[in-house]
């Protein structure tokens, strides 16, 4: 643990809009590197900032030509510079952009443009048949594959040059709408959460004013989440470093080996997956024992000030690029034995919380300060308060800021139920303890037994998981009773007693008193999240 107490905010420039976030340094940063993709097996392609700043005036220019202005825009497709270009050529001359989820049917796509009013749908090649399926009914929308981007790069270039400047003269405002985003939660109905310039600005301000990101980073997770766009592209916009797109996970090792990547953004389910390979391959090469032991040597070394964990575990980072110092982690809780075994290796994985409605980030650790169990510390232009705490201090998480929407679009009432005097109800139970933020459940999930006692069942859902042979688990109240539905492809009776082993270590209120087992996998979200109910 190390105290978060009176930490310092790294000084970054203020920025209010995301004209002014791609504007604000040039031209003394043209010549970085902005962006870096391959294309084929052997070729990388580098995008400066100049050129990436060029081509968001070309391909706003070729929108405002073609009538294009106070629309909303939709984008659909893996990871792309294209995608990026589109984000920004959209917000910044006035329209709304719309990121879809690519992994929606083509039926709900077509309700998300419905819904949101789209009259553009900007799309990657790899879904042309999905555009050709909505195309064949939707005559409502003008389709954009992204396979035309040079060609209408081109146009807008030779536009500007004969001096059309309607979208480079396009004034942006603070309060202007610069996103709608679909949320994927577990329970309910995906509402569009609107976003304005400023909530996007501001938390890309509040992220680099937590972390230090130097060298480059390979962006991974889905562009159309809030956490790896506000964070793995906005903020490292503002920090002018380079950016890796790494289109599709298949390609996620070999692309940190190219990127070498010295932080990264990413979701529980990828570092763990990144730390069990790390324990497969030692094991397959019969190093494991040896791993061991170095971990703990290393550990006590560190314990009493001294810090030789890079140089020992050098071929374990250099399966990561060789130079990677920490991995933001948001999306859903992640155990601790995850943080801490990385941590032996010289890798800091700093877990924060956050939520779409607030832009997403509300709190972190931070890679110098942390608190080992928590989420750190509210972010900077950020406060939270914990409702109606319980004797333990939990109570619903509320959050009042910069970062909180403007609303969820078209929906007046859902707008007017997540607000309670104008603090954003979270609907995450946590608590908050001198200056630091706990997460414990979600308040559509606890389970309120007859004696009155409400149990959150993420903290018993991540003991479970802690268990071998489980390999997905969902807690919940059944006839009074704690219910543990398990699906494993493991030894049941040794999971059996288990469970009856972690029992013994709970109080009896919250012990499990049911155990069923599934023979197939939960329904998920897009975002691989076990739906409830």
């Amino acid at each position: 643990m190390k105290k978060l107490k009176n930490y310092p905010l790294y000084p970054i420039t203020e920025i209010s809009t995301l004209k002014e976030l791609i504007y604000f340094d040039t031209p003394k940063s043209n010549d970085k590197t902005a962006f870096m993709y391959s294309k084929g097996k052997k070729s990388t392609v580098n995008i400066t900032y100049g050129q990436f700043i060029h081509d968001i005036e070309c391909f706003g220019t070729f929108l405002y030509a073609n009538g294009i202005k106070d629309n909303h825009i939709a984008v659909l497709g893996e990871n792309s510079y294209e995608w990026i270009l589109t984000y920004f050529a959209t917000a910044l001359g006035g329209n709304v952009i719309v990121p879809i989820d690519k992994d929606l049917s083509v039926e709900e796509i077509n309700n998300v443009l419905s819904e949101a009013d789209c009259s553009v749908l900007v799309y990657s090649d790899t879904y042309s048949d999905v555009a050709d399926e909505l195309g064949a009914s939707r005559t409502d929308i003008t389709f954009i594959n992204m396979r035309q981007m040079p060609k209408l790069l081109e146009i807008g270039r030779g536009l500007t040059e004969s001096g059309s400047r309607d979208f480079l003269d396009h004034r942006v405002s603070t309060d202007d709408l610069a996103a709608i985003v679909y949320t994927s939660g577990t329970t309910g109905i995906s509402k569009g959460v609107m976003l304005t310039h400023s909530n996007i600005a501001s938390n890309a301000v509040a992220a680099c004013k937590n972390v230090r990101a130097e060298g480059s980073t390979v962006c991974a997770l889905p562009l159309h989440h809030t956490f790896p766009f506000t964070l793995g592209i906005c903020a490292i916009l503002l920090y002018r470093q380079p950016i890796y797109i790494n289109k599709s996970l298949k390609n996620f090792a070999d692309d940190m080996l190219k990127a070498q990547p010295s932080y990264m953004f990413l979701v529980p389910m990828v570092v763990e997956t990144m730390y069990k390979k790390v324990w497969a391959t030692a094991r397959e090469q019969k190093k494991d024992k040896a791993l061991k032991w170095l971990i703990k040597v290393s550990n006590f070394l560190y314990s009493i000030g001294i810090d030789i964990r890079r140089r020992l575990f050098r071929s374990v980072l250099d399966a990561f690029g060789g130079k990677l110092d920490w991995v933001s982690c948001g999306g859903a809780a992640i155990d601790e034995k995850y943080i801490k075994g990385f941590r032996s290796f010289g890798v800091n994985i700093i877990n924060g919380y956050g939520i779409t409605e607030c832009s997403p980030i509300v709190a972190s650790n931070r890679p110098e300060f942390w608190v080992d169990g928590s989420v750190g510390v509210v972010v900077y232009g950020c406060e939270v308060k914990i409702d109606d705490p319980n004797g333990d201090g939990e109570g619903e998480i509320l959050v009042k800021g910069s970062g909180v929407m403007k609303g969820y679009y078209k929906n007046d009432a859902a707008t007017k139920a997540a607000f309670k005097d104008g603090w954003f109800k979270t609907g995450d139970i946590g608590r908050y303890e001198n200056g630091v933020l706990f997460i414990t459940g979600r308040t559509k999930n606890v389970i309120v037994l007859s004696n009155g006692k409400n149990i959150y069942p993420e903290e018993l859902e991540l003991l479970l998981y802690r268990i071998d042979g489980i390999d997905e688990c969902m807690v919940y109240g059944e006839n009074g009773l704690i219910t543990a539905e398990i699906y494993s492809r493991g030894d049941r009776e040794a999971i059996e007693e288990k469970i009856h082993e972690l029992n013994r270590s709970l109080p009896p209120y919250k012990q499990i008193s049911k155990i069923k087992f599934r023979d197939s996998e939960f329904p998920k979200t897009t975002t691989k999240k076990i739906k409830r109910g």
